[in-house]
Order: C-alpha cells, then structure tokens, then sequence
C-alpha cells in the first residue's frame, strides 16, 4: 500500500479515476453551487434571502392552475378549488367550446354555486356584443340584461347553429369568499358561427353579480340545450 501524505500535483495527473468521495465541494467562488444535497422535485437552485448562497427553492407563482375539464359536456361544475387562506380572485379560461345542436333558446350560460348546488336565481347582468360578419356587415347589437330575477348569466345569445358555433372567453370571479357581499364576474368573450351565410364573429362582454350572500363552492358552465362537446374549460387561483 502505497500511502501519500504530501499530496500530488494535479498537473501530474494524465489519467485514472478519481473516487467521488475524494471529490471536494466546490464553492460558487470556483464556478461551483456549494450544495452537497439534491433538491426535492420541480424545485430550483436559487440564491438564498440574504444574497450569501445558493439553495433549493419551490417555484412561486401569483397564479396557479387548479382545475380543467377537457371533455366538456351539457353541465360543467367545479367544486372544492375555492380555498380564501390562497387565492383572492378566480380566472376562468373557456377555450373553444361549442354546443352539439342549436336551436332558438340554445344558450352558454354560468351558475355560480354555495354548497355544491348551482344558484339558479337572484342573478343580475348585461352581455353586450358587437358583430361584423363575412358580408362586411358590422353592428354594435342591443344589450341583454336581467335584473335580479335571472336564472343564470348568459355569456351568449341564442345559438342557431350548434355544430358551427365556437365560443372562447376569459373569466374573472370577484368575491367568492365573502360572506356579506354579493359575488360578481366579468367576462371578455369572443364567438362565430361558421355555417351561416354570411359569417358571423363577435365579441362580447359580460358582468354579472349573483344578490345574494354566502361564501360560494364554486361555479358551473353549461348549454341549456344538448352537450359542449368539444373544448377545455381551465380554472386558475390567483393570489
């Protein structure tokens, strides 16, 4: 055995392997982390608070994806994602859904819902749209609005053509953890009907609050006619 108490040169070394454990921590003066451990999954290397070291970290966001629904059918309820210790408000994001048959009184509409029922009264709101279709027709539509005494929020008018209708929107719920105040919404909504002659696309907005009080469970998105058969529908706390 062959023992080395002064040390060797590393230039004197071509070749050979060098155990691990004979293998220093290399500080981040030397281009190195200074960590001797690994981290937990998803969790990134990050100076620490007081700017003296490197450390494992979890990813923080303002805005966390909670729930999706990527098979969207004739009522989409979301229950239990509602947490007010987290989150403040709620963003909603409907992608492209659309309706499997069309008929006059064919409607997407929202619930809000306390208890895990949907409220199905006491709702107020305004949806406004403007139009511009394939003819170069444009219009700025009359509103629909209800007051206080509506079953739901509309977030589109009649729909007469199912299969060539797609609507998109993104949501946001407001006072959802109250207990005094009404809860409220508003939405950015885009629509076209691809099978009429001509073509129709609109963009629409809605707000709309529900008159009565009590913390809410959360929310339902639905067509009173057929299925949604296609799209995703995407839930988000935001803190």
């Amino acid at each position: 055995t062959l023992t080395i108490t002064d040390g060797i040169a590393a230039s004197t070394i071509g070749s050979g392997t060098l155990s691990s454990d004979r293998l220093p921590t290399v500080p981040v003066a030397k281009g190195g982390t200074g960590l001797t451990s690994l981290g937990t999954a998803n969790q990134v290397v990050a100076v620490n608070s007081g700017a003296t070291a490197l450390e494992f970290q979890t990813v923080s966001s303002d805005i966390v994806k909670l729930a999706q629904n990527n098979s969207p059918t004739a009522t989409n309820s979301f229950d239990g994602y509602f947490d007010g210790t987290k989150y403040k408000t709620y963003k909603i994001i409907i992608d492209s859904v659309h309706p499997n048959s069309g008929n006059t009184g064919n409607r997407i509409g929202f619930k809000f819902r306390r208890s895990n029922s949907d409220l199905s009264s006491n709702y107020t709101f305004n949806l406004h749209r403007f139009m511009i279709n394939s003819a170069g027709n444009s219009a700025d539509q009359a509103q629909e609005y209800n007051w206080q005494n509506g079953d739901r929020i509309k977030l589109s008018q009649d729909i007469s053509n199912g299969a060539a209708y797609t609507l998109s929107a993104v949501i946001y719920l407001f006072g959802v953890h109250e207990t005094t105040r009404y809860p409220t919404m508003i939405a950015d909504i885009t629509s076209h009907n691809s099978g009429g002659s001509p073509s129709d696309f609109y963009r629409s907005v809605c707000a709309g609050v529900n008159n009565s009080t009590g913390a809410l469970s959360g929310f339902t998105v639905y067509t009173n006619v057929g299925d949604l058969d296609d799209g995703h529908i995407t839930l988000y706390g935001i803190k």
